[in-house]
This record gives C-alpha cells, structure tokens and sequence, in this order.
C-alpha cells in the first residue's frame, strides 16, 4: 500500500494502524505522517541471517523494513520497526535504511535490536567480501544528512550506524540487553577522514535495561566520530564509555567525545572532553543542519 501510494504521491498520511510492508522508497521528494507514533506502526520482519531462493542469506543491507532513497524526506509521528528479534538468533535486522541527502524525522520511533538505524554511505569497502549487498553496492557513495527530533530508537548492537551526519535532538535512546549476554553498543559511525561532524547526540535521554551494558559507541571505521552534549545518561552505559573495536590504531583515529557533565576520568583515556569553544561549534554544526534538512517542507 505505502509503496504503491509512494509511486504517484509525494505526500501521505497514515491513519493508525499496523501497515506490514517493507518499505522501498525512491523518489526526489517524499513527506510521510502518521497519526500517531505509537499506534501507526510499520513493521516487516527481513534479517541478514534469512535466505534467499538461491541459498544466499540477505544480509545487512537487505533486512531492512523501510529503504528511503529521497533526495529530501520529512518523515513524522510513527514507528518502523524490524520484528525479526535478537541479532543472536538472526543477525542484523536493519528497521531503517536512510539514504537521502537531506532527511528530518520528528516523533518517529524506530524499533529493532541490532543494526536499527542506518545512515548512508557505506564505508569504502566492506571488511568481509560482498557484505554490503543491497540497495547502495554499486552505488556513488553519496552523504546523507539527517537530524531526528524527539525520536525514540532502541536496540543492542551497533544500532545507529553509517558514515553520515546525524544529529539526535531530544531523543530518547534505548539499549536492550542482548540475549547471549553481549555487550551492546549505541553508536558505530564509519566517518569519512575528512568529516569532521560524524553523529550528534543533544540533550538526549540515555538509557538501558540492565547496568553497565552497553557503550556509548565503537569506530565501525577508523575515523567514526561521535558526540554527546547535555545528555542524561544512566547507569546502563559501562563506566569506561567507549569501545575501540579491538584495534589499537582506531585510538588515534576515532573521535569520541561528551561535554563536561558526563565525562569522567573513568572514560577511555583516547577520549575526550569538549571544551566550551569545541561545544558551541558543535552545537552550530547541529543548527545549521536542522536548518538545512527542514527548509522547503
């Protein structure tokens, strides 16, 4: 139904509801409402573990329920989810593919466990051969800018991820304990060298199920880079904060960092301290993308 509207509309609304439909979605322009956020729910049920006719498992990057390929979406008030369950049972089970130069989430929640949120580009290439099948393999790697205001999004392992920009403005991010006992990590950018935004998180409302769980994030690539300002974190992250994904040199090149309040001297010591002047300039980085990723509606 949402696919089929999607063809001919560049503008729809849902009424509440449960839509089971895996979402791919092409097109210049596309604004997308809900009724409600916690009653008009997208769900499908793809994971990187299920199998192909052929004998091929889908993988990552076509286990997803929602592919947005817009140069600008504005998406609001409803919730995607991946139903396929623990990555220990399935693997990475992606709720949302987000691969358009500008996008602004408001009020959506996103549910899944790992992989939950992806954000393109791909990384250059993939560590294990062929990957990185699905929709972008053959693809320009192309950046998408996204800022998300009032989102819930929750899962266990690397579940927001990728190499673009992101801001997370006010949300709520939710760790679940991972079923094998596992640690779990909430952010894996794969930034680009010379990008010096990565993902933003602002005066967001961290927590988890279970105490000292969970990392802030780990660098997916050596240059991912991640930010928490003004955030309320609980007890759910593990007191050392960050994750270098078992290589030495992601140390000298991944950029981890939190405003005064929540950094201590128990965080890995190759991360880092916002000064002032660091945290005004991230915080006009974030303005200027809102900015941008919410003009023309």
């Amino acid at each position: 139904m949402i696919n089929e509207l999607a063809l001919s509309e560049g503008k729809i609304s849902l009424p509440d509801g449960t839509y089971r439909e895996k979402l791919h979605i092409v097109r210049e322009r596309l604004e997308l409402s809900g009724e409600s956020a916690g009653n008009t729910i997208i769900t499908y049920g793809d994971y990187a573990d299920k199998k192909h006719g052929n004998g091929d498992n889908y993988g990552t990057f076509r286990s997803y329920t929602a592919y947005f390929g817009c140069e600008r979406l504005w998406c609001e008030n409803l919730t995607i989810e991946n139903s396929a369950g623990d990555g220990s049972d399935v693997g990475q089970a992606v709720a949302a593919y987000i691969d358009c130069r500008r996008a602004y989430f408001r009020n959506v929640r996103f549910i899944a466990h790992q992989d939950t949120v992806f954000i393109t580009p791909l990384p250059e290439k993939p560590v294990i051969p062929n990957s990185f099948k699905g929709p972008n393999e053959n693809s320009p790697r192309l950046l998408s800018e996204v800022y998300f205001e009032n989102c819930y999004i929750e899962g266990t392992i690397d579940f927001i991820f990728g190499g673009g920009n992101a801001v997370f403005d006010n949300c709520h991010i939710h760790s679940l304990r991972c079923k094998n006992g596992s640690s779990g990590y909430i952010a894996a950018p794969s930034t680009d060298k010379d990008n010096d935004f990565g993902f933003i998180f602002i005066g967001c409302r961290i927590t988890g199920e279970a105490e000292s769980s969970a990392y802030l994030g780990r660098p997916w690539r050596p240059y991912g880079r991640a930010t928490y300002i003004d955030c309320d974190i609980d007890n759910s992250i593990v007191p050392v904060g960050w994750d270098f994904w078992g290589k030495e040199e992601n140390k000298k090149t991944a950029v981890f960092s939190e405003s005064e309040g929540t950094y201590s001297p128990a965080r890995a010591e190759w991360a880092h301290c916002l000064t002032d002047g660091e945290k005004l300039r991230c915080i006009e980085l974030a303005e200027r993308l809102k900015k941008a990723c919410t003009d023309g509606r």
